[in-house]
């Protein structure tokens, strides 16, 4: 991380040193309105997540790139839930 880059974080977000406020930034909220989050199609909660790893990666057990973490649901295209 560049200097730059950490006393940006620093000044944004406070904390100890920059890793710390880069951790502060990843856990605040999102600034995006929640009509512009994808959603999943079942259930219409916006905790979607990418599943870890290529589509390469035990294939037999991945048959999706995002899941629904409210309802374990297997998403194909967290765009389609909007």
């Amino acid at each position: 991380m560049s200097d730059d880059v950490g006393e940006q974080l620093l000044e944004t977000w406070g904390g100890d040193d920059p890793a710390d406020a880069l951790c502060r930034a990843q856990q605040a909220p999102t600034t995006t309105p929640d009509d512009e989050l994808p959603r999943c199609p079942e259930c219409q909660s916006v905790r979607l997540r990418a599943r870890p790893g290529t589509p390469h990666q035990q294939p037999e057990k991945r048959d999706t790139d995002y899941w629904c973490e409210n309802c374990h649901t297997a998403v194909d295209d967290p765009e389609a839930g909007r």
